[in-house]
């Protein structure tokens, strides 16, 4: 009898761990209205000047991050798909699967990786800083539901 209640008691501390898993997409899955989308550069060549420019978001705008790991971004009057994945270390892996245009720029299955910042449940900002033999290039994104 001893030996059934302890083995019960196991299996109950399993049970409770394990319907505890946390999804690592928690904090980031849902709709979020796109308040910026910036970018500066050091200047990229032996030539080139520091620039940069910033979107800022439009109420159309939005990234929907499912539950699935698909991403919908409505930028701008276009629509792009993606999948994304949060690694450990707060990143985000996007990869874009269809078109994704940015300052006149368009990548067919780019991908980008960005640190993962949710400040709140109302707030989001993704980081990437991207170090080429040219310059550095930095992209800054901010959501808020």
């Amino acid at each position: 009898m001893k030996n059934c209640l302890t083995l019960s008691f196991i299996a109950l501390i399993i049970t409770g761990f394990l319907s505890c898993k946390k999804d690592a997409n928690a904090g980031i899955t849902g709709k979020w209205q796109l308040v910026s989308d910036s970018t500066h550069t050091s200047g990229i060549g032996p030539n080139g000047t520091p620039g940069g420019g910033t979107y800022v978001g439009q109420a159309t705008d939005s990234y929907d991050f499912m539950a699935n790991g698909q991403l919908i971004a409505h930028v701008a009057g276009k629509v792009d798909s993606a999948t994304y994945t949060v690694q450990p270390g707060n990143k985000l892996h996007i990869n874009y699967s269809i078109v994704h245009e940015f300052d006149g720029a368009i990548l067919k299955g780019a991908s980008t990786d960005f640190d993962l910042s949710v400040q709140s449940s109302h707030k989001a900002v993704l980081t990437s800083d991207i170090i080429t033999p040219g310059g550095t290039i930095a992209r800054i994104v901010v959501l808020t539901k």
